[in-house]
């Protein structure tokens, strides 16, 4: 047989059938519709407590961030399998981005993060809303982005490492 690829005939072996070329194409990146979803309704969240900085979006976000982290500690003790990993990739780059945020009492490592510089830029000009809800807002919003990035670096690394899980 030819090895041109327009000529009649079983495809040459060194290229593989055609089902293992379209598995090849399908495995890239692929984000599920839930997630899909979660995220553009987290950023929905986001936009919505920075435009309004109430006391209630920073309570309701501080308090969600805490809980979420609280319950990291079970979620690696409890948990099998990908939910184990995901909790431990939450908790491992969530807590130490939350304590070295907050304000010490011993050293404000705040002032030396990323993220505050970032803060500061979009910080709106004073107005009627203390500032105290947006720096609670944002300190919640990294934290979690932060997080969830911890949670996909996870994953994706235990995937790497061993392709047969799912």
């Amino acid at each position: 047989m030819s090895d041109l690829p327009n000529s009649p005939g079983p495809a040459p072996s060194r290229l593989g059938s055609e089902s293992h070329r379209r598995k090849k194409v399908m495995t890239g990146a692929r984000i599920p519709l839930a997630a899909s979803m979660a995220l553009l309704a987290l950023l929905a969240i986001a936009l919505a407590a920075l435009s309004q900085q109430t006391e209630l979006w920073a309570t309701a976000l501080f308090s969600t961030t805490v809980g979420l982290l609280l319950a990291s500690g079970p979620g690696i003790a409890l948990g099998r399998g990908r939910a184990r990993r995901a909790w431990i990739g939450f908790a491992t780059v969530g807590w130490p981005y939350f304590l070295l945020s907050l304000n010490g009492y011993l050293y404000n490592y705040e002032r030396f993060l990323v993220t505050s510089l970032v803060l500061d830029l979009i910080r709106p000009v004073p107005g009627n809303q203390p500032p105290r809800n947006f720096e609670a807002i944002g300190l919640s919003l990294c934290t979690l982005l932060l997080a969830g990035a911890g949670v996909v670096f996870a994953l994706a690394s235990d995937r790497r490492a061993h392709p047969a899980r799912r």
